[in-house]
C-alpha cells in the first residue's frame, strides 16, 4: 500500500531545488529542570488540547506513544509536552524507569524483558543502576547528567532503547486499550497535530496498516523509529492480545541486533503485516536538513525528527501563527517562513552536504555500530569469523568503503589537518570495530600499523583517508569496553572466562591493553580531556570483568544454583589472577 499525501492536498507553486536548508530559529528555550519520584502505574494525564493550532477534530480514537529513556527525558521532553504535545489528550510515556514526570507517568517498559536476557545483556546494567540511584533519592537532572559525561554509559542507554519497541504495544493495549490508530514517536520528534489527524482520517483503521518512514537493513524494509510510525488498533491488538508473550520471545533476537524498529518490522511482518511507507510526510530529516525540491515541496509535514528545544519553540510559535491559514502546513511553508530570501548564491566555509564532504563522517559511523552488534553474536575467540557473520557485516562495509571513498578527497593536502577533528569521532569508531573483530579472530590487537593500512584500503579512488594516531588510541580505549562486554557475556553463557592464547585469557589481555593505554601521554593535546574521560571507563571496563570472574569463581559456592554473572555484580576484583 502506498500512501504518500493527503489527496486533498494540491498546490500549484512552482517547486524549487535545494540540497540544504539553514533555519534561523531563534527563540531561546527557557531551562526546565524537575525532579522525579518512584511512581506507582497512574491514570495518564490528558493534554489540555485548547490551541487554536491543534484543530478541532476528534481525537478520542488515537493514542500517541512517545518513546524515550530516564537520562534523557528532562532535556528533551519539557519543550514537547507544552508545545506540540499539548494537543494530544491521549498521550503515554514509554521509558526505562518507572516514575512520575510533570504531571505525567513514565511507564517503565522494560520491566517484563526476559529475565535471561536482563541477567546476561551489559546494557542492563544502567537499567538497574537508574532503579537503584532513584530508590536512592536522586534527581533526573543527575542522571542525565551522568549519562553525558560517560560515554559508555550512553552507549547502554542507546542499546537499551531498542528492547523498548515491542514491550511498549503490550503497555499501550493495557493503558489505552480499544483505539483505532497508535502513533509512536521520540523525545527529538516533532509531530505536527492537525496533519497528523487529516491523514489519519483518510484511513481504514480496520485494516492491519505498520505505516512509517520505510529504511533497509541486509535487504530487510522496516520503518525508522525517529521518524515516527502508525501502527493500527487491530495490529496492537493482534501482537498484545492475540499473540501475547510474544515480545519476550522476540527479547533473545533483540540482544542481537542493532536496532528496534528493525526487529519490530520482523516481528510484525511475521504475524503477517507488511511495511507501508508515508515518507516525506513521516520525515526522519531535521528541518535544516530536509532536501526541499519537487519530492517534498508540496508535501503535508507531520514529524520531523533530531529537533532540539530550540527548534520545537521555533515550530511551535510558526505553527500557531499559520494555523489562520486553515489548510495542511507544507514542506513549502517551512522553506518560505524560515528562509523568505530564499538560499544565498555563495557563502564563505559553507557545506551543501553533498556527497564527498567531510561532514558526512563528523558522527560515529552507524554502519561500524551495527558491525559491533553483530560481532557480539560470536563466544570464542581465536577462530575464523563464520560465513553468517561475514555476510551479514558485507553490506556495512561495503557503505563504509563507499562514505571514505567520496570523503577522501577533500582530505588531501592542508585539508587533511584543517578537518581532522571533523572526521575524527568516524574514525575511533571504525577503530573500535575494526579492532574488536581482529581480536576476535586472532586473538591479538589491531597495531596502528594495520589499521592504517586498512583504512587507506578501504578508499577505492587514488585519494585516501590517513588515520592519525590520536584516533587510533581513541578508538582502541573504546574497544576495550567491547571487549569487557564479550567477556561478560561469554562467562554468562559458558561459565568460563574465554581463552585467547596459550597462557592467555580475555582479562589478561584486557588488563595488559590498560597498562599499555595509561602509558600514553598526550600533554597539551586537544584530545588530552577525552583520553582522560576515556581511560576512566576503560578502568571501569576491566574492573567489571574482574568483578565478574570473582563472583563466578571464588564466590561460587555462596551463589544461587544457576546463578552467572552480568556487568553489575559485586565482589573483590583485587588480586584475581588467572
Amino acid at each position: 500500500m502506498v500512501l504518500e499525501r493527503l489527496d486533498a492536498v494540491r498546490w500549484t507553486s512552482k517547486p524549487i531545488r535545494a540540497t540544504g536548508a539553514l533555519l534561523a530559529f531563534l527563540t531561546i528555550f527557557g531551562l526546565y529542570r524537575t525532579s522525579w519520584t518512584s511512581g506507582r502505574p497512574g491514570g495518564v494525564v490528558k493534554g489540555k488540547a485548547n490551541h487554536s493550532s491543534c484543530g478541532n477534530a476528534p481525537q478520542d480514537h488515537v493514542a500517541v506513544v512517545i518513546k524515550t529513556g530516564a537520562s534523557e527525558a528532562d532535556e528533551k521532553l519539557p519543550t514537547l509536552l507544552i508545545t506540540t504535545l499539548s494537543c494530544v489528550e491521549n498521550l503515554l510515556i514509554v521509558s526505562d524507569l518507572d516514575a512520575d514526570f510533570h504531571g505525567y507517568h513514565m511507564h517503565d517498559v522494560l520491566a517484563n524483558v526476559s529475565p535471561t536476557v536482563k541477567a546476561t545483556h551489559p546494557a542492563f546494567e544502567i537499567y538497574r543502576e537508574q532503579i537503584r540511584l532513584r530508590d536512592a533519592g536522586a534527581t533526573l537532572q543527575q542522571l542525565s547528567s551522568t549519562a553525558r559525561d560517560q560515554s559508555d554509559s550512553h552507549k547502554a542507554a542507546w542499546e537499551l532503547d531498542k528492547f523498548k519497541f515491542l514491550h511498549m504495544l503490550n503497555t499501550i493495549n493495557v493503558e489505552m486499550p480499544g483505539k483505532d490508530w497508535y502513533v509512536f514517536i521520540e523525545a527529538d520528534t516533532y509531530l505536527v497535530w492537525p496533519n497528523l489527524m487529516a491523514w489519519l482520517g483518510q484511513l481504514d483503521a480496520r485494516q492491519k496498516l505498520h505505516i512509517g518512514s520505510p529504511s533497509f537493513m541486509a535487504g530487510t524494509k522496516f520503518n525508522h523509529g525517529g521518524s515516527g510510525f502508525v501502527l493500527s488498533g487491530p495490529v496492537v491488538r493482534a501482537f498484545a492480545t492475540e499473540h501475547a508473550g510474544m515480545a519476550q520471545q522476540w527479547d533473545e533476537r533483540m540482544s542481537q541486533e542493532c536496532c528496534g524498529d528493525y526487529v519490530l518490522a520482523l516481528a510484525l511482518t511475521e504475524l503477517g503485516i507488511p511495511v507501508s511507507g508515508a515518507w516525506p510526510m513521516l520525515s526522519g530529516e531535521h528541518p535544516i536538513f530536509t532536501p526541499y525540491g519537487p519530492a517534498v515541496w508540496c508535501q503535508p509535514v507531520i514529524t520531523m525528527h533530531h529537533v532540539d528545544s530550540n527548534v520545537v519553540d521555533s515550530m511551535w510559535a510558526f505553527e500557531k501563527q499559520f494555523a489562520a491559514q486553515q489548510r495542511p502546513l507544507l514542506f513549502k511553508d517551512l522553506y518560505e517562513h524560515f528562509l523568505p530570501q530564499g538560499l544565498p548564491s555563495s557563502r564563505s566555509e559553507w557545506d551543501n552536504r553533498c556527497p564527498g564532504s567531510v561532514f558526512d563522517i563528523r558522527d560515529p559511523l552507524p554502519e561500524d555500530t551495527k558491525i559491533i552488534f553483530t560481532l557480539h553474536r560470536l563466544r570464542t575467540i581465536g577462530q575464523p569469523l563464520p560465513d553468517h557473520i561475514t555476510k551479514a557485516n558485507r553490506p556495512y562495509t561495503t557503505d563504509i568503503t563507499t562514505k571514505l571513498t567520496f570523503v577522501a578527497p577533500d582530505l588531501q593536502g592542508p585539508n587533511a589537518d584543517r578537518y581532522a577533528r571533523q572526521i575524527s569521532s568516524g574514525l575511533q569508531e571504525y577503530i573500535e570495530a575494526a579492532s574488536f573483530q581482529h581480536y576476535l579472530v586472532t586473538g591479538t590487537l589491531l597495531t596502528y600499523a594495520t589499521a592504517s593500512a586498512n583504512v587507506r584500503d578501504l578508499c577505492t579512488g587514488e585519494a585516501k583517508v590517513e588515520l592519525g594516531y590520536e584516533d587510533y588510541i581513541l578508538g582502541l580505549y573504546d574497544f576495550t569496553g567491547e571487549v569487557m562486554k564479550f567477556g561478560i557475556t561469554a562467562m554468562a553463557t559458558s561459565g568460563t572466562l574465554p581463552i585467547s592464547g596459550p597462557g592467555r585469557t580475555l582479562l589478561t589481555d584486557l588488563r595488559a591493553l590498560r597498562a599499555g593505554l595509561e602509558g600514553v601521554r598526550f600533554g597539551g593535546s586537544p584530545v588530552a580531556r577525552e583520553v582522560e574521560k576515556k581511560a576512566e571507563v576503560m578502568r571501569v571496563s576491566v574492573e567489571k570483568v574482574e568483578k565478574a570472574l570473582y563472583g563466578l569463581t571464588v564466590r561460587a559456592g555462596e551463589r544461587p544454583k544457576g546463578w552467572m554473572p552480568s556487568e553489575g555484580d559485586g565482589g573483590r576484583g583485587e588480586g584475581v589472577e588467572v
